[in-house]
């Protein structure tokens, strides 16, 4: 997430060519040389596809922001479920999943009434049955298949579809519905997500620090089909994260704007893991610029930004040259200019003298 922001190299130039009344604001001006292939979460994989959803679909669990070696803690849950052995083997987690989450504000929501609604454990549940879906084509449908009854619910979605033309044609939480689920995903309550997989795995929590297991409200997956002038699910992001999506030319630019809804904002008072930056567990072996990074953020509330602006650069040497005219506050450092910008593992004189830092 661009909650707190991992750069490369930074430039405090004055000569901005934006508009004076982003001035105000904080804004993170920033390349991308690959356009995302989805923005649907239970099938966008890589990192182009990550590098937006991650902000604007939020997860039950995440990593802790500087703790090494990695360390999972609460997103959308309020903590890290305990395994609970069952007598035939199986292993079950539950979540408690934070109250009073909201969806952003999207006109998908006018199909239960209004232009947001709360997140329940069902949004989780029915992500997941998503990822059992043969015609959702997820690439995770092989390590979700640990959970019981997963593999099963997806086999009888497909034999349903051929033989009942009639359950074919309902929407897919209808479908869902109708099959009753897997019972490797169950909404014990509003707040209360139920897993159970049918063997000890110790990975499987770290994928509920993925996108592919957000949740995810029906009325986005009814609502944005492509028809009627509206985008299809693969276009438009609808989600319960940090960040929401107001522009999406893929090919051009893309911006995403603090989301008000966000909990981190709702409810500061919480000081949830996810949304404060740590003030403790820093490791000591970072560079000198990291650690006054770190030092700069220690206990502020998340996210640190307003808006990421994005815009589309075909090529590292055109990026890396517009950084250095001020039009992005970060880049990689293009191979050609790399003996200019470093000089003996170290930001070299000139680059500093501009008010550069360099992470490597």
């Amino acid at each position: 997430m661009f909650l707190a922001v991992a750069i490369l190299v930074t430039c405090g130039c004055t000569n901005s060519p934006y508009p004076e009344e982003d001035d105000g604001k904080k804004v993170l001006y920033a390349p991308f040389l690959e356009p995302p292939k989805t923005l649907d979460p239970a099938v966008g994989y890589s990192t182009a596809d990550h590098d937006i959803t991650e902000n604007i679909y939020d997860t039950l669990l995440e990593y802790h922001y500087v703790k090494r070696p990695f360390e999972l803690v609460g997103g959308m849950a309020e903590e890290v479920p305990e395994p609970k052995i069952l007598d035939d083997g199986r292993v079950e987690y539950v979540f408690r999943i934070r109250p009073d989450l909201l969806f952003q504000d999207d006109p998908c929501f006018a199909l239960s009434g209004g232009k947001t609604r709360r997140v329940t454990a069902e949004d989780f549940v029915f992500e997941l049955r998503r990822l059992a879906d043969p015609l959702v084509g997820s690439p995770v449908v092989d390590p979700m298949s640990q959970l019981t009854g997963f593999a099963d619910f997806g086999a009888k979605l497909k034999q349903t579809r051929e033989k009942d033309a009639k359950f074919a044609r309902k929407s897919a939480r209808e479908q869902y519905a109708a099959l009753g689920g897997f019972d490797g995903a169950v909404a014990t309550s509003e707040h209360e997500l139920r897993i159970r997989i049918d063997r000890p795995s110790p990975q499987i929590l770290y994928w509920f620090a993925m996108t592919f297991t957000t949740a995810m409200p029906w009325e986005e997956v009814q609502f944005y089909d492509g028809r009627d002038g509206r985008p299809d699910l693969s276009e438009h992001a609808v989600g319960a994260g940090p960040f929401v999506l107001v522009k999406y030319e893929k090919r051009s630019r893309i911006v995403l704007d603090k989301n008000p809804n966000w909990y981190g904002v709702r409810h500061p008072e919480w000081k949830a893991p996810g949304a404060v930056f740590p003030s403790t567990d820093v490791p000591t072996d970072l560079s000198p610029a990291t650690l006054a990074s770190f030092a700069a953020s220690s206990g502020r509330a998340l996210p640190l930004l307003d808006r990421v602006d994005y815009r589309r650069e075909e090529e590292i040497i055109p990026a890396f040259s517009k950084f250095l005219q001020g039009y992005y506050d970060l880049s990689a450092v293009a191979r050609e200019s790399f003996s200019k910008v470093v000089h003996e593992g170290a930001l070299s004189n000139e680059m500093r003298a501009q008010g550069m830092r360099l992470e490597k």
